[in-house]
């Protein structure tokens, strides 16, 4: 179904370290079907930013996806966003704003509140002994493919972003209740990254929300794990269902 008419956008947000053509495959089968898509660069990301990962902070990530939204709206009739990871965070906490237009939002592999890398040996004695050899083979397969420049980071960057994330994780904490839009938030039971029960955390919040499990990806279901062609279809399908609804 070609939705030209409509003017409906789609605003990408990767992840830290990220980038957005990690969402290419995405982004074409949307603008294949009409959508108009935007898939924005997050602070200190890219080829030359502005900031290193050493200095941005979670205002900074937030008011700069909430700046790229409201450009991309002025274009658009409703606005779907759709973020990976801590992209998915930022998605979360701007749709909590109740923008106009929004449309709905999507998350892959997005935290509630803490990712792995905070509690590792726990998280992993938790975790199913096949699924972390299936993550680590997912992820590994995955990072053969990125080609694009990451941001450099330090042993101090770690430190500076885990104080900015735990800022995010206690705003999306307050305020992912005051999410009206529909939600769907999907998962990898073989995410070695940001736990499983994540997924269980969010939708707990957000009772109306739809979630997917995924068994055939890691962390990073972009740009090409097996899960990509469901994730996709996931997308394509929440979108048109959600049109057709009055939000």
């Amino acid at each position: 179904m070609k939705v030209n008419s409509m003017k409906v956008g789609v605003l990408l947000i990767h992840g830290i370290t990220g980038s957005p053509c990690e969402l290419d495959p995405l982004a074409s089968v949307l603008q294949a079907e009409g959508y108009q898509v935007h898939a924005m660069t997050l602070p200190a990301h890219g080829d030359e930013p502005a900031l290193d990962m050493d200095s941005v902070s979670a205002e900074d990530l937030l008011h700069h996806c909430k700046e790229e939204y409201f450009r991309f709206a002025e274009g658009v009739s409703t606005v779907y966003l759709i973020g990976h990871s801590l992209g998915g965070i930022c998605a979360l906490l701007l749709a909590s704003e109740q923008p106009d237009k929004l449309g709905g939002v999507i998350t892959f592999s997005a935290p509630y509140e803490h990712a792995y890398w905070y509690n590792q040996p726990h998280a992993y004695l938790k975790l199913p002994f096949v699924n972390i050899l299936k993550g680590g083979f997912y992820d590994a397969r995955v990072s053969l493919l990125v080609k694009f420049k990451r941001p450099r980071t330090r042993l101090r960057t770690a430190f500076h972003l885990l104080r900015e994330s735990r800022v995010l994780f206690q705003k999306l904490r307050r305020q992912v209740v005051d999410i009206q839009a529909p939600a769907c938030l999907v998962h990898s039971r073989c995410d070695l990254t940001i736990p499983y029960s994540e997924m269980d955390k969010l939708a707990e919040r957000i009772p109306h929300a739809q979630c997917r499990t995924f068994h055939r990806s890691g962390h990073r279901i972009f740009p090409a794990s097996h899960d990509l062609p469901l994730a996709i279809q996931c997308v394509m399908e929440f979108i048109q269902s959600t049109l057709a609804v009055p939000v």
